[in-house]
């Protein structure tokens, strides 16, 4: 996935970086502020069967294995996020508008990524907007008692919350609000993008719903202020998924993860 991220966000024109924990940055234009989008590159599934499939039934997404003859989760959580991110990235490039993103791996397993991220890459954000909540119409606010945002943030996403049919609520947590446990100074939040019954196999996608979450990111990635907001953090830990879970994440991604951090490398610039 990050290689595939790479080849896209060069192809967009963007300015591309991977640090040493394989987090994975991009920045298009010059500007005193940024609009900015995240995702997560990680899944929790069991290994797919080969004749694995994405199917569209009536206007919904879902995967099937007919070796297997059952349903196999898509990695919706988060590659609905991803795909957004992109989407609402290649919006402004080709309006010549300033925007970064941000995609990190290990979510699922504690927010490895992001825990570790480069927070000067955010200094000069505007905001950072996630894709990575189940259903259609959350707008995550506040995540283990930690407001992620300012009021005046919430202000004005009010209108475009309203037209496309989502509401303020809180949230479990993800790598926003790691970057705001980490002291991140501008407001955060996450929302809805169209998966249901993420880290199961019957995780599907809603098209609509995953259209209508693209017209609200792309809505809120031109709001043009720079929204500072400072939490008060009482951090609590969840855990990953890969913790007593059935779907468990694959090991070998780990060693992986633990060979390449091990190396330190320096970042790597394209």
């Amino acid at each position: 996935m990050t290689e595939y991220l790479i080849d896209r966000l060069c192809d967009m024109g963007m300015t591309v970086n991977i640090d040493n924990s394989n987090n994975l940055y991009g920045q298009f234009g010059e500007a005193d502020s940024y609009p900015c989008i995240v995702a997560h590159t990680d899944e929790v599934h069991k290994s797919k069967p080969e004749d694995f499939e994405v199917l569209q039934h009536k206007g919904t997404l879902f995967g099937f294995s007919n070796s297997e003859k059952c349903l196999v989760g898509i990695g919706a959580d988060d590659k609905n996020g991803i795909w957004i991110a992109l989407k609402a990235a290649e919006s402004l490039i080709k309006a010549k508008k300033p925007v970064k993103v941000a995609f990190f791996p290990g979510e699922e397993v504690g927010c490895i990524g992001s825990g570790d991220a480069e927070m000067d890459f955010f200094k000069d954000c505007r905001f950072v907007l996630q894709c990575d909540r189940k259903g259609g119409s959350d707008f995550i606010t506040k995540i283990s008692g930690v407001e992620l945002c300012s009021s005046q943030f919430k202000k004005d996403i009010a209108p475009l919350l309203k037209k496309h049919g989502y509401s303020e609520t809180t949230g479990l947590t993800t790598d926003v609000y790691e970057l705001k446990c980490r002291k991140l100074g501008v407001s955060v939040a996450n929302m809805s993008c169209g998966y249901y019954n993420p880290h199961t196999d019957s995780e599907m996608t809603s098209i609509k719903e995953l259209k209508n979450a693209l017209s609200l990111a792309k809505s809120i990635m031109k709001l043009k202020d720079v929204y500072e907001h400072t939490a008060t953090i009482t951090r609590t830990y969840f855990g990953g998924y890969n913790y007593n879970y059935p779907y468990r994440y694959n090991d070998d991604w780990r060693l992986d993860f633990e060979e390449n951090a091990a190396n330190k490398r320096d970042i790597i610039y394209w």
